[in-house]
């Protein structure tokens, strides 16, 4: 009987040590607790131009959302859009690259000097070609300080974790019809105002495509309360890397400021030296209690121009701030700013890694001692079985 009971005592402790062993052995460096960190891109998202010509729009484009409505819509309806003739939706108003193939991230991308030509369309063509938006040409830049609300903004950034791109663009300004407007994510300041909602976008790390989008509400101007839905695709190219032919990389990019055909009209004040709340331009006016500049909204559906400005530019605003009042006419009623919160969208969230992480000796030795107490029980076994024969 006390033989019996040795050898159930013996054959617990070996399968207890076969236990222990197995554990060593799985329990390898690394194991421990550990994530995707958050790592930033830092180069050119060089951009797909926008089509329509499949019957759907896809690459780069925007599209912009009436006061009342949301990400669903409904959206303004560009009259200049060519997305007309394909998929009879003028909604979406297509983009191409600039001169430097894209978004630069890292870096400004300035509006020139003067930032309008002598009809008030936008000069800037880094990141996007000129684009007709209701009879006068926008452009996008990025500024050191917003030429909107006269805040020092940062230079745009975009960052991957895994395949999911979140960034901040605050710094990013549209320029049109003699006025510029903060069309950046967030808002200067940090917030996300109204319908304004955090970048995000996917990356294929392996062949460098992504698509980015936002959205930012307009505040000030004929525009004041849309909201802006940009839509980007395209293929990054890092700041180390060289570029395809055709596409701009370098981190480092200026804007042209050489004067093109349509030159500003002498005299003209440069919007961007002087930058104040509102829409800014070459007279005065407001909007919503805001200064602005130009023809601007006064909060009662209609337009007003001011002195100094140009007839064609002046035109062109009349004629765009009456379309939206026409459209809105027939809209519900508008909910207050910021009762829209927009998709949601997963803010930037950085994470690293954590949890002890056990030196590689430690779980050498620990798998050794294992696996020797195991061999040795075993040895033990064999000469219990054979005493308890031989008794």
């Amino acid at each position: 009987m006390r033989w019996k009971y040795y050898r159930w005592g013996v054959r617990g402790t070996k399968a207890g040590v076969l236990a222990v062993a197995v554990l060593a052995v799985a329990w390898v460096p690394g194991a421990a607790v550990a994530s995707t960190a958050t790592a930033p891109l830092t180069g050119t998202f060089n951009l797909t131009p926008g089509s329509c010509a499949g019957g759907a729009a896809t690459g780069s484009y925007i599209r912009m959302i009436l006061p009342s409505g949301n990400a669903n819509g409904p959206f303004f309806s560009n009259s200049d859009s060519t997305c007309g003739s394909t998929t009879n939706d003028q909604t979406y108003t297509l983009m191409a690259a600039g001169t430097d193939g894209g978004l630069v991230t890292g870096s400004y991308q300035p509006n020139p000097t003067p930032a309008f030509t002598s009809s008030g369309s936008a000069r800037a063509d880094g990141i996007t070609a000129s684009q007709s938006f209701e009879g006068s040409n926008f452009a996008m830049s990025t500024n050191p300080v917003d030429p909107q609300t006269g805040q020092a903004v940062p230079a745009p950034t975009v960052s991957v974790s895994g395949d999911t791109l979140s960034g901040n663009v605050s710094s990013l300004s549209v320029a049109w019809n003699n006025q510029n407007f903060n069309q950046g994510s967030p808002k200067p300041g940090g917030a996300y105002t109204g319908a304004t909602s955090p970048l995000t976008g996917t990356y294929d790390a392996s062949t460098g495509a992504f698509t980015l989008g936002w959205i930012s509400q307009v505040v000030g101007g004929p525009f004041n309360d849309f909201a802006g839905e940009w839509h980007l695709t395209g293929h990054f190219v890092s700041a180390t890397k060289s570029s395809p032919s055709g596409a701009g990389s370098t981190a480092t990019t200026t804007a042209v400021t050489a004067p093109s055909a349509d030159t500003p009209a002498a005299g003209s004040a440069n919007p961007s030296s002087a930058p104040g709340p509102g829409a800014t331009g070459t007279g005065s006016g407001s909007a919503s209690g805001q200064a602005t500049t130009g023809a601007v909204s006064t909060g009662n559906g209609t337009a007003s121009s001011a002195p100094g400005r140009s007839a064609p530019a002046t035109k062109q605003a009349a004629t765009t701030k009456q379309q939206v009042a026409s459209r809105g006419a027939s809209l519900p009623a508008e909910a207050a700013p910021g009762s829209e919160a927009g998709p949601g969208l997963a803010s930037t969230t950085t994470t690293t890694r954590h949890g002890w992480r056990s030196p590689a000796w430690l779980v050498a030795t620990i798998t050794a001692i294992g696996l020797l107490g195991l061999v040795a029980l075993l040895l033990l076994d064999q000469r219990i079985r054979k005493a308890s024969v031989d008794s």
